[in-house]
């Protein structure tokens, strides 16, 4: 929030909250997909994990998603669209179409939100990565090394 920022650079970062899209990822399957294979229940487990990081949302000994209460507690509420809202920096998004760890849909939500607002917004979708901009089809092709030199050469 601090006005001297003029870039920011969002890899992997969402859109919604944290917790959107971890219900999109139980939905899908992706999380949870142990517990049962009807949706509603895998969201279901996931809402009562949510609730038991609530009741105990300073705990650094109790685990979600292996991250302490603590953590997921302010985690999860964090929402990148908010945060990039109250800001006038230009916007470098990036986001791997195979990340499992952040659901992709949010890049999109978060980028659908800052277009209209007529913010200076760059969406790099990056087909084939996954959450670290690795490509486990191409295991040599070095992601990181690419996505960085494009917000390099953004933001020169």
């Amino acid at each position: 929030m601090n006005p001297q920022i003029g870039n920011v650079a969002s890899l992997a970062g969402g859109g919604p909250s944290r917790l959107s899209g971890l219900l999109e990822q139980a939905r899908a399957g992706v999380l949870n997909g142990d517990v049962s294979p009807d949706p509603t229940e895998r969201v279901q487990k996931l809402v009562d994990d949510w609730k038991a990081v609530l009741r105990r949302p300073d705990s650094i000994s109790d685990f979600f998603l292996g991250h302490t209460y603590r953590a997921m507690a302010s985690f999860c509420r964090a929402s990148s669209i908010e945060d990039l809202k109250r800001t006038r920096a230009r916007v470098y998004l990036a986001q791997g179409s195979e990340d499992r760890s952040v659901a992709p849909a949010g890049f999109d939500v978060l980028y659908g939100e800052l277009l209209p607002q007529g913010r200076d917004v760059v969406g790099d979708w990056i087909p084939g990565a996954d959450h670290g901009v690795g490509f486990p089809a191409q295991p040599n092709r070095d992601g990181q090394r690419e996505v960085f030199e494009r917000i390099r050469m953004w933001f020169l």
